[in-house]
């Protein structure tokens, strides 16, 4: 008899889910952001470059809000262009939206 396999392939979460995710984060921390500032990945790391150079301890708050811990970050910063920070962050804040509209929708259905 053959065991089943039970793990259910989720599909990619689509960009609107991802950046509902993020930014209910940013409204958490007071932020007043709309969902259609992102219309696409750029747009965030221009986002993230922004906040960066004018207040880095809000970058520092949704960080820690989302759960992406500062070494987790000092590791992909250290193995990775200097230039590309907002994209490093910008890619983390996405592999963690990513993550938790996942289990999300694991322990839903």
């Amino acid at each position: 008899m053959q065991k089943e396999n039970h793990n259910i392939a989720l599909a990619q979460p689509q960009w609107i889910e991802i950046v509902r995710d993020f930014s209910k984060d940013m409204i958490l921390l007071g932020w007043k952001v709309n969902i259609e500032l992102f219309p696409n990945q750029e747009s965030l790391v221009a986002f993230i470059h922004d906040m960066f150079l004018k207040d880095r301890s809000m970058l520092v708050e949704l960080l820690y809000r989302m759960n992406i811990s500062e070494n987790e970050m000092g590791q992909a910063l250290t193995n990775a262009n200097k230039d590309n920070f907002a994209g490093i962050y910008c890619q983390k804040i996405i592999e963690r939206s990513v993550q938790r509209i996942e289990l999300r929708k694991r322990f839903s259905s």
